[in-house]
């Protein structure tokens, strides 16, 4: 959490860092969202930092719902929820866990229905979540539909998250390719996942969650959900 609220964490989010790739991977991610959207009313951005999708859920759902463990990105949402889009979205930040998904999302208090809404995890947020399995099932208890956008491991998806992480200019960045998939690290804090296809969707399956797949972008997989 503390690598996430301070600079190092924040030059992820630094467009002024992001390789062409990326810039095109987040480009096919918000269309593939929004092929996807006119199916609900309401978006829970699960990983939204300042509320990345806030802006375009204005546009595409009645209600949207920001979720992440940093304090300051919450709080500069709330603002910007409040100065700019209140009169146009019902919307909320939440400082949570994506491990309590389910116990976050309370739908009667927020009035928003389960069946009308999907929780999006953006640019590999799901990635930088440690305990994938608690998260895993903490979807599946929240009965919503989900998108999950994540990075292929393939060679060439490999060498440009190299490729970002170096522009971020992480300390010691190492590669490791594990049974789980492909994790980049860095003696200042910097963990992340882009996990193998088959690994994923043999959870799911234990989990009895059905799961359709999407390659977009070159580098991307989108793991898709629709109750």
């Amino acid at each position: 959490m503390d690598f996430y609220g301070s600079d190092l964490g924040n030059r992820l989010i630094n467009d002024a860092l992001f390789p062409e790739e990326i810039k095109e991977f987040l480009k096919l991610e918000k269309e593939l969202l929004s092929e996807i959207i006119p199916l609900f009313d309401s978006l829970v951005e699960v990983g939204c930092m300042q509320g990345r999708y806030l802006q375009w859920a204005t546009k595409h759902v009645q209600n949207y719902i920001g979720i992440d463990i940093v304090s300051s990105y919450i709080e500069e949402g709330c603002r910007n929820l409040t100065q700019n889009y209140g009169k146009l979205i019902k919307g909320h930040f939440i400082l949570g866990d994506a491990e309590k998904i389910d116990t976050i999302l309370n739908w009667e208090k927020f009035s928003i229905n389960p069946n009308r809404t999907i929780l999006l995890f953006p640019f590999n947020s799901f990635g930088n979540m440690q305990n994938y399995l608690a998260v895993i099932k903490s979807l599946k208890k929240s009965g919503a539909s989900f998108i999950i956008s994540t990075y292929s491991t393939s060679e060439i998806a490999t060498s440009i998250r190299y490729k970002y992480y170096e522009a971020c200019k992480y300390s010691n960045l190492k590669k490791e390719k594990t049974n789980e998939g492909v994790v980049f690290s860095s003696k200042d804090g910097l963990w992340t996942i882009a996990y193998h296809q088959n690994f994923l969707l043999r959870i799911f399956k234990e989990e009895k969650l059905k799961v359709d797949v999407v390659n977009f972008a070159g580098i991307g997989k989108a793991y898709i959900a629709i109750k």
